[in-house]
């Protein structure tokens, strides 16, 4: 059996800690690796900055406005190894952006993390684990993990608790039971919450296929309705192929949404360095059962990625998002679709070892093909 604890926190943070937050960061990254390294515990620390242009910052049907962004963003992470089964985890890690032609949009935690975990492990087949996470973002999509749905630049705020465990019922297969508790508000707005308890089943089919499959009732202030994802993965000779089904009620400005999501992605290996992927993926939601036509999103992200040496890494991202509505409070008025297209082209640098990675809180979560 296997027990974790984890905590993330994400706070607005004053202006005046930027400095300090950027010197720890530095100071970090000066430390050299085998100080990082102990065998009990490891610590990683990575700095990375990323050039974007938004062709429709604001997301709006009407009266576009595009601009570039420059963002900054420190990370710390690191486990410690307290006994043989008992692991602690914790991470670190904020975005600074700097809008050239919309100063009124600067801002150096315009989303910000933090995470704190542990596990145990208490047999060879069977864990548990808990957690706890708090986020906020200017762009609160970022907080709706898996939704595809976009807001735009709306600020938002989410904390939850996750509770679970799981058991390797063979060779191939897992079978686990979690419960989850979110709450999450825009604009200092309501609180919306809903509890959550999913079944989990996941199995290696053959040597290159998994599927994974979970499902379970989610309980708001409006009502009771279903959770479920589903998905398959198989690998190929220099690559993968995933394709993954999801719905669930999501938390929106005003009231929760019903989505249903289908995504697909494509991973190529062009060597053991470079790496590109395509994921295209289209969403459809609704405004309890009176919305009876809904509103739909198209997403697509291509990215490629290059790891340079140990050390330095580059990333170029293009994503195209197509929205017939925006949800506003209480409603999702749909019209002409509204587009936007961004590019991005980032370098990371790092160093120290990344983290255990059977170590997992619970980070807050982050919309698929957000840039951030």
């Amino acid at each position: 059996m296997e027990f974790v604890l984890g905590f993330t926190l994400r706070y607005r943070a004053a202006p005046t800690r930027a400095a300090s937050a950027l010197t720890l960061a530095l100071v970090a990254l000066a430390v050299p690796v085998h100080a990082q390294d102990t065998g009990r515990y490891t610590v990683r620390a990575t700095i990375s900055g990323t050039a974007v242009y938004d062709d429709n910052i604001y997301f709006e049907r009407e009266d576009q406005e595009g601009g570039a962004v420059m963002r900054f963003r420190p990370a710390m992470s690191g486990a410690y190894r307290v006994s043989r089964d008992l692991w602690l985890d914790a991470s670190y890690t904020f975005d600074a952006d700097y809008f050239p032609s919309q100063p009124d949009l600067n801002n150096p935690f315009a989303s910000q993390g933090a995470s704190l975990g542990g596990r145990y492990q208490l047999g060879p087949r069977t864990t548990v684990n808990v957690g706890a996470q708090y986020s906020t973002s200017d762009t609160a999509g970022d907080l709706i993990g898996g939704s595809g749905l976009e807001l735009g630049r709306v600020q938002g705020t989410a904390w939850g608790f996750s509770a679970g465990g799981s058991r390797r019922i063979s060779k191939a297969g897992t079978l686990g039971l979690g419960w989850t508790v979110q709450t999450v508000s825009y604009d200092g707005n309501a609180d919306l919450r809903a509890h959550s308890v999913l079944l989990n089943w996941s199995q290696q089919i053959t040597s290159r296929t998994g599927l994974s499959l979970s499902a379970g009732p989610r309980f708001s202030e409006v009502g009771t309705s279903t959770e479920a994802q589903a998905s398959i993965q198989h690998r190929i000779e220099h690559g993968s192929l995933s394709l993954g089904y999801g719905r669930s009620r999501y938390p929106a400005p005003g009231r929760d949404v019903d989505g249903e999501s289908l995504s697909g992605t494509v991973q190529l290996m062009l060597s053991p360095t470079v790496q590109i992927t395509a994921t295209p993926g289209l969403s459809r939601y609704r405004f309890g059962a009176a919305d009876v036509g809904g509103g739909r999103t198209w997403r697509m992200v291509l990215s490629t990625s290059w790891q340079i040496s140990p050390a330095l890494s580059a990333r170029a991202i293009y994503q195209h998002v197509g929205q017939d509505g925006r949800p506003v409070q209480g409603a999702f008025p749909r019209g002409p679709w509204i587009s936007r297209n961004v590019f991005a082209l980032s370098f990371s640098a790092g160093v120290g070892r990344p983290r255990d990675t059977r170590v997992n809180p619970g980070t807050p979560p982050v919309k698929q093909g957000s840039t951030r």
